[in-house]
């Protein structure tokens, strides 16, 4: 009976994928749906102008953390491979853990130090609400060290494979922080209030992750004086995820500080609203994908599966985020007055629509990084990636500048014709494949046909309004 065999091989593997990514998602999606029911709450009760700068907080939160050296992803790759070996999984926690309390108090003496000596010597109000900036830097300070800290838990988990106590803790940290931040800010209507007590969770999650993952991984956590494993093992490859950390930020984050920059906070708040809900559409694939990390990089002697993979999967996530956003479209403007309601969906719908398409093509770029980097290919990964977002960030500076908000989101959609010429270019030079450019065709023309045909019928309806 070989095809019973054949079909059952098939389906037990296609329910083992299946579970990593559901797992790996799940924190991401039960997060996304309980921000969304947030974010219109704490935007009526803080105001545009307090509601940008929680949202600047997060983002600067997202820029402090690039200060780890780029030990989360380093941390899930060799924890993957040294899980079996309790000796030399516990110098990849330790070391890690280490490192990570040395950039903490670097960090916090320069933001609080800094930002003192910048007050002392020029004084200044409230940046927003009961906000001054010394406190602002402080709690910045304190959220970075939690951040980093929570995701050496996080990854630690998902190196070993323990997939469901990683969606368990992920989603009580991701559900309650909202859940948290929205209660105080409906209460106290201060911006102040709520980055405290975002502080708060964010260590307490921190340490009870951490705590968890140390008793799955079976070894001791200790502060460690020898740093020789972590120089000799991970510097190499972490120093190039770090790379990428940095660049990937300046292509997805740094849009919400030259909107900050160019404009105001409230405009933020505005573009801050079109953002999260084009990233919730696709935050699931774009965490689910995780689990492609440690399966390639225990498989990394099949050349020919990991071929298959970065061509497949990279087919996939284009094809499904491209039929999400397809399917979104019609009811983009009613959904969002249901959402946020009739005057914000007015100055939102046009900033959502062509973001839409820059989160599908991020999201089918999401595969192939995390095989390559499980090959070892994280210089290369750092360098075109280095490349794309310093031009896209180019791009939004000057578009910015000149265009406001619609100069940002143009900018943005720059990302598309270079993540095609970059996938192309991966297939040859890294998979040796032939026809490049058709290869990349048929992994991301899902994304590429549904911009060409839905953008311009979309600025069609947007002249229209």
């Amino acid at each position: 009976m070989p095809l019973p065999s054949a079909f059952a091989n098939v389906a037990a593997k296609a329910r083992k994928i299946g579970k990593a990514f559901a797992s790996n998602a799940a924190g991401t999606v039960l997060g996304q749906l309980v921000q969304l029911v947030a974010i219109p709450l704490q935007l009526h009760h803080l105001g545009a102008a307090q509601f940008g700068l929680l949202v600047l907080f997060n983002s600067l939160v997202a820029a402090g953390s690039l200060t780890d050296g780029g030990i989360g992803p380093t941390v899930l790759r060799f924890v993957a491979r040294a899980h079996h070996l309790p000796r030399a999984l516990e110098h990849v926690v330790a070391s890690s853990f280490t490192v990570i309390l040395m950039i903490s108090v670097a960090v916090a003496a320069l933001a609080v130090g800094g930002t003192w000596a910048w007050v002392e010597w020029h004084g200044t109000g409230p940046v927003a609400g009961t906000v001054d900036p010394l406190l602002l830097s402080a709690l910045l300070a304190a959220a970075v060290a939690s951040s980093m800290i929570s995701w050496l838990g996080l990854n630690t988990l998902r190196g070993l494979r323990h997939y469901g106590v990683f969606a368990m803790c992920e989603s009580i940290q991701r559900v309650v922080l909202p859940l948290v931040c929205t209660g105080i800010a409906i209460v106290t209507h201060d911006v102040g209030a709520v980055l405290i007590a975002l502080c708060a969770w964010t260590a307490v999650s921190a340490v009870v992750t951490l705590a968890i993952a140390v008793r799955r991984a079976r070894i001791r956590l200790h502060v460690t004086t020898n740093l020789r494993y972590f120089r000799r093992h991970m510097f190499a490859f972490s120093r190039w995820v770090w790379a990428q950390s940095i660049f990937s930020y300046a292509g997805t984050q740094a849009d919400r500080l030259i909107v900050a920059g160019a404009m105001s906070l409230s405009a933020l708040g505005i573009y801050a609203v079109a953002l999260s809900a084009a990233n919730a559409l696709s935050a699931a694939l774009t965490a689910g994908a995780a689990f492609l990390m440690p399966e390639a990089a225990s498989r990394l002697s099949d050349r020919a599966w990991l071929a298959k993979a970065f061509m497949r999967y990279t087919l996939l996530f284009s094809a499904v985020s491209a039929g999400i956003v397809v399917a979104f479209t019609p009811v983009a403007h009613l959904a969002l007055d249901l959402w946020v309601g009739a005057p914000v969906a007015v100055q939102v719908l046009p900033i959502l629509l062509p973001l839409l398409w820059t989160i599908s093509n991020a999201v089918a770029s999401t595969p192939s990084g995390h095989i390559l980097n499980a090959m070892g290919h994280s210089k290369y990964v750092a360098v075109t990636a280095a490349g794309a977002n310093t031009f896209v960030l180019a791009a939004m500076l000057a578009g910015g500048t000149l265009y406001g908000l619609w100069g940002v989101v143009g900018a943005k959609l720059c990302a598309m014709p270079i993540g095609f010429a970059i996938r192309a270019y991966t297939a040859r030079r890294i998979f040796g494949l032939p026809h490049p450019v058709l290869v990349a065709l048929k992994m991301v023309w899902p994304t590429l046909l549904g911009a060409l045909v839905i953008l311009p019928l979309s600025w069609q309806l947007l002249i229209g309004h």
